[in-house]
C-alpha cells in the first residue's frame, strides 16, 4: 500500500535526523532515506528511545518527534559552529 506524500515526507525527515544522529551515536542503526517506515526505521526508533529513556515503543510519539529532532538540531549546529573559521586571533 503507497504512503501519502506527507506522511511519505515526514518519514524522509525522521530517518533523516536519525542518521544524522547515528554518525555520532553507533547504538543508533543507520536507516536509508526512503519514506518508508519499515523495521530498519523501527529499529533505529526503539534504540533512540532505549537510549535516550523515552518509552520504547517503536512509535513515534509527539516526546520521541521532538527529542530526536531537538538532538538532531543540536548536532547540526555544533557542527556548524565547528566548521566556521576564525579569521581574528583569540587574545585570552
Amino acid at each position: 500500500m503507497p504512503v501519502p506524500n506527507n506522511l511519505s515526507d515526514a518519514i524522509r525527515n525522521l530517518q533523516t535526523y536519525l542518521r544524522e544522529i547515528s554518525f555520532y551515536d553507533s547504538s543508533i542503526p543507520r536507516v536509508p532515506i526512503d519514506g518508508l517506515y519499515d523495521t530498519d526505521t523501527r529499529a533505529a526508533v526503539l534504540e533512540f528511545q532505549r537510549t535516550r529513556g523515552l518509552e520504547a515503543s517503536s512509535n513515534v510519539d509527539k516526546e520521541t518527534w521532538d527529542a530526536i529532532y531537538d538532538e538532531y538540531r543540536a548536532i547540526k549546529r555544533a557542527n556548524t559552529r565547528e566548521r566556521t573559521p576564525s579569521f581574528f586571533p583569540d587574545h585570552t
